[in-house]
């Protein structure tokens, strides 16, 4: 008989099994947390608080400071992000499982985007202080920050700008890495 370890998932939030036969959360299977070891999605969930918002109302706010990232475990938000003359040149809904407020809180910019509640969501909140605090406790953990960033400068123009770099562009990828200019 063998044992494994499960990673403890808010209450009712729906799980899958892997190949390892380990009960694992529906927010695992998102490819930045793909790669982590079970003890650091452990970690990485205990570190989280779970809160719940309301529908139509605006998680995050375009041009805010971005304090927190959120796991969307159960829902679906719609994000948009406001152009020149605040006509909105992008819109996009998110289903459960979903990652969002991760650039700002990693960049240290501002929000790019507005994330408004489409109906009740309940989400997994990983506030600034608690997410350096994991990043220097366990390095594991800040591998998923490499493939957010990489991620999220391929799929959005919007981005420019990370910490103190300025991205001018893609110069090429390979089989373990996406090289920027």
């Amino acid at each position: 008989m063998t044992s494994s370890i499960s990673i403890p998932p808010p209450p009712g939030a729906p799980a899958d099994v892997s190949a390892e036969g380990q009960n694992r959360p529906a927010w695992t299977r998102l490819g930045m947390f793909r790669a982590l070891p079970v003890a650091s999605l452990t970690e990485l969930r205990n570190a989280m608080t779970e809160v719940h918002f309301d529908q139509q109302t605006a998680i995050v706010k375009q041009g805010d400071v971005g304090e927190d990232m959120y796991v969307l475990v159960e829902g679906t938000v719609r994000v948009k992000v406001r152009g020149e003359k605040h006509k909105t040149s992008f819109s996009r809904q998110l289903s459960a499982p979903a990652l969002f407020g991760e650039m700002a809180l990693v960049t240290h910019a501002t929000r790019s985007a507005t994330v408004i509640a489409e109906k009740n969501v309940r989400c997994l909140r990983l506030d600034r202080r608690t997410f350096e605090q994991l990043m220097s406790r366990n390095p594991q953990i800040s591998t998923f920050l490499t493939k957010i960033v990489g991620e999220r400068l391929l799929e959005a123009d919007t981005i420019r700008k990370v910490g103190k770099y300025k991205v001018v562009g893609r110069l090429g990828a390979g089989a373990v890495a996406t090289v920027f200019e």
